[in-house]
């Protein structure tokens, strides 16, 4: 493992708070499908591991997909949470919920959104490494879909399917008892 660090830092935490995240940088695709494939140990607990995948870029200052803030060319901040005229860190609650993509009863940062889920889906297409599980190596197994990406994404969809895809070797540490219960990290693993 390069680097490491908690997504959200513990000073931020709540006392109730019984889970975090981290992203984790690794140095090769091998020891990141390892660890996907495996999970890791981390002071005692059994973690697994998931893909870090990228995702639509949505502006802080106009709440509109596909530009940084810095690149923004609209006169005046866009509150993300009530859609008005306002730095969302300025937004009292007032106003209720409006997304400015879709106009829907929820905040711009709504993961189902449907004009998030159409962004995510336009994004998979032109990065079709995120409908992978794995990093792609030369071993069959990691250049496998997803079965669920399979079925969101039109080009996918498209291509012919193996019958039965080859599931990833499984190591005796690898296998999952249906009693054991895992926490959910989150890692970042570049190649």
């Amino acid at each position: 493992m390069l680097t490491a660090r908690w997504i959200k830092p513990p000073e931020r935490r709540t006392k109730e708070q019984h889970v975090a995240h981290i992203l984790a940088t690794i140095g090769d695709p091998q020891t990141a499908n390892a660890i996907l494939r495996d999970g890791f140990v981390m002071d005692q607990m059994k973690l697994q591991a998931k893909k870090n995948k990228r995702e639509p870029l949505r502006c802080a200052k106009c709440q509109h997909y596909g530009h940084f803030a810095r690149d923004c060319t609209a006169n005046k901040d866009t509150c993300a949470k009530c859609a008005g005229k306002h730095r969302t860190s300025e937004c009292d609650g007032r106003g209720g919920l409006h997304c400015v993509p879709c106009g829907g009863n929820h905040a711009s940062w709504d993961r189902d959104c449907p004009s998030f889920e159409s962004e995510v889906v336009k994004f998979n297409n032109r990065y079709l490494e995120n409908n992978m599980p794995y990093f792609p190596t030369d071993e069959a197994w990691t250049q496998e879909f997803s079965p669920e990406e399979q079925k969101k994404s039109p080009i996918t969809r498209n291509k012919p399917t193996q019958q039965e895809p080859n599931p990833p070797p499984q190591t005796q540490r690898g296998t999952q008892n249906s009693k054991q219960r895992y926490r959910q990290s989150t890692l970042n693993l570049q190649t």
